[in-house]
């Protein structure tokens, strides 16, 4: 028999929506975190605290909470992308220019706020990972004008 969960307390509406989907798909599988994290290939911690509601965990670690419970890795990587976009926008405070659509793209910074509006969406990857994704021979920190 596992521990009952703590109730969420956190008023951030992705990052609840996150947390209520893995411990969803926890207690469907009947399974505590010891019999989880041998499947997912982690420690048992470490899927508690990604299912704890207080941060955004890692990427890797909510695919393999997700494995683990033999839940869908899209689904996953959405919910997970929503709520680090949510704490993205909270950590800058909120501010930052509205992304323009592309179309109405007209100057640097116009660019500039829908890359970075891109950017967070995405999870805001760090910088090697935009680097590798981009392609052999592209690196972002020799512009950093660029962006």
């Amino acid at each position: 028999m596992c521990r009952p969960e703590k109730p969420l307390t956190t008023s951030k509406k992705a990052l609840r929506e996150l947390h209520e989907w893995l411990r969803e798909h926890r207690s469907r599988t009947g399974q505590g975190y010891r019999a989880l994290a041998v499947r997912a290939g982690c420690h048992p911690t470490t899927l508690q605290r990604a299912a704890s509601g207080d941060t955004v965990p890692k990427l890797q670690t909510v695919l393999n909470y997700a494995r683990a419970c033999d839940a869908p890795p899209e689904e996953a990587r959405l919910l997970w992308r929503r709520a680090r976009y949510e704490q993205t926008r909270q950590m800058r405070g909120g501010r930052g220019l509205p992304a323009p659509r592309p179309e109405f793209i007209r100057d640097v910074v116009d660019l500039s706020a829908a890359v970075q509006e891109l950017c967070e969406k995405a999870g805001s990857p760090p910088l090697r990972t935009l680097e590798q994704r981009a392609g052999t021979g592209f690196c972002l920190a020799a512009r950093p004008t660029a962006l």
